[in-house]
């Protein structure tokens, strides 16, 4: 039977020190980017801010920047830096939309209307960052097994699925992309961005040198079509 295990140690409270150090990284890259994409006294929008963590951080290192959170689903940080709305539509004249680790889950036309969303939300000179995880690759087989047991459950991947992922192939994704990652490729992503904005930067975390097939999390960052 599996177990509910809250974001905070999935990720940054992970006890597995492989996984913890993954995103203690791409954590402190999202905030160290953030920072150095605004320009004084600018505007961020973090879609799907989850718990706040990443603009409380950023809001130390650069208070006077306007932090905007959108979150439909974890409960709201208390922390008046923050201005939370319920869409990103309604967003406009900003200068950095992030998207961190959130794309993955969206289901059917979400990721098309959030790049949508998104490039109308930022200025001209504006930009957009967006991580999300590596599910391919010799790393998959590391992150199904850490998935599995900090939720006491049976792999969601069959063994053929695995093979393949691992070889850097498709694999089906599930019904329901809330909760899973399985089937996610970063590749496909990149497709869909290119239709709506330009590609000026595209790293891989935490060993930023090294190709994706070692790494956990892919960055992507955009700017508006020229």
């Amino acid at each position: 039977m599996s177990r509910i295990v809250s974001y905070e140690t999935q990720t940054l409270e992970n006890p597995n020190p492989i996984a913890r150090f993954a995103h203690t990284q791409r954590y402190a890259r999202s905030v160290s980017l953030s920072s150095d994409l605004l320009p004084e006294g600018g505007a961020i929008v973090d879609f799907g801010a989850g718990t706040g963590h990443m603009l409380a951080t950023l809001h130390k290192r650069r208070p006077d920047v306007r932090l905007i959170a959108i979150e439909p689903f974890m409960p709201q940080l208390p922390d008046p830096a923050i201005t939370y709305l319920s869409e990103l539509s309604r967003v406009r004249d900003v200068d950095l939309v992030t998207c961190f680790e959130v794309i993955e889950h969206l289901l059917g036309d979400e990721v098309e209307r959030f790049l949508d969303d998104a490039r109308q939300a930022i200025r001209p000179e504006g930009r957009v960052v967006i991580s999300v995880p590596i599910m391919q690759g010799p790393v998959l087989p590391l992150k199904v097994v850490s998935g599995a047991m900090l939720h006491r459950r049976r792999p969601e991947y069959s063994l053929g699925q695995l093979v393949r992922g691992t070889l850097g192939l498709s694999v089906p994704r599930v019904p329901d992309s809330r909760h899973s990652h399985r089937g996610f490729d970063f590749r496909e992503l990149r497709g869909k961005i290119l239709k709506m904005l330009d590609i000026e930067q595209e790293f891989y975390s935490p060993f930023t040198r090294l190709s994706w097939t070692v790494n956990s999390q892919a960055f992507f960052v955009c700017a508006p079509k020229k």
